[in-house]
């Protein structure tokens, strides 16, 4: 297997750490912006004896790049597969597929990749075996998705991590400004997720919007005053709450 990764961002370190890491080198890394072993900046220049291409770039450069791969020298029989939750699956002279993992990367932080589910889309039974014996080696679930629920599950993934992380950096400046340790919030935050996905979130809510306590809320409302982002965010979760148990 003859691996090479077109880009170097946020999951295509990632990937290629995970690789190198179980066993599976990586020959080539096509980046614009890096330099170093094995990287190339021509994606034209890609080792036409190059087996598996992972495409890890932005959407909307997707369909353009695997458009330019197809310029190149790589044979027909190459598989080609992007890492996108979003976008459906290409139609070019390789072998198409998504390999889309299901987990947030961080560009220099190593991901925790252990049982992540990695949602594979391809119309290539060999793809799909290639593809599935990379993912099981790399220690990842193996599940099927079609592009329309792919995207759903994407919705998900902002939802569930994207908007989270902001949510955190805003209680992070909050209690920073007030003097207190942000990280005193670490505990709550995974007992909340464990019990949420243990009980189920429904019967794993709490707090004073969920018995409606009005004289803490109103409190609170009146120490977010000054800051119209939290107060709007407090007033909109808690009128969520409180519709959603009704």
């Amino acid at each position: 297997m003859n691996v090479a990764i077109v880009g170097y961002g946020n999951l295509g370190w990632n990937l290629e750490t995970q690789l190198t890491k179980v066993g599976i080198k990586v020959a080539q890394i096509v980046s614009y912006k890096h330099s170093g072993n094995g990287i190339i900046n021509n994606i034209e220049s890609i080792d036409p004896n190059t087996t598996v291409v992972f495409v890890c770039k932005s959407d909307s450069t997707i369909s353009d790049t695997i458009h330019v791969l197809s310029k190149s020298r790589l044979a027909d029989t190459c598989l080609v597969a992007h890492t996108s939750g979003s976008v459906q699956m290409q139609n070019s002279r390789f072998q198409d597929a998504v390999f889309y993992p299901f987990q947030t990367f961080t560009r220099g932080y190593q991901a925790n990749w252990k049982n992540v589910p990695i949602f594979i889309e391809t119309e290539s039974n060999n793809a799909k075996r290639i593809l599935a014996q990379i993912s099981l080696k790399i220690d990842c679930q193996v599940q099927d998705l079609n592009s329309e629920q792919r995207k759903r599950l994407h919705i998900a993934g902002v939802f569930s991590s994207n908007f989270p992380n902001h949510l955190i950096r805003l209680m992070f400046d909050f209690l920073a400004k007030n003097e207190i340790d942000p990280k005193l919030i670490h505990p709550l935050m995974v007992e909340a997720i464990r019990k949420s996905f243990e009980l189920g979130p429904a019967k794993a809510q709490t707090g004073p919007a969920m018995r409606d306590d009005q004289m803490v809320i109103e409190k609170h409302l009146e120490l977010l005053a000054d800051n119209r982002e939290l107060h709007s965010l407090y007033t909109q979760f808690t009128d969520g709450i409180q519709k959603a148990n009704q």
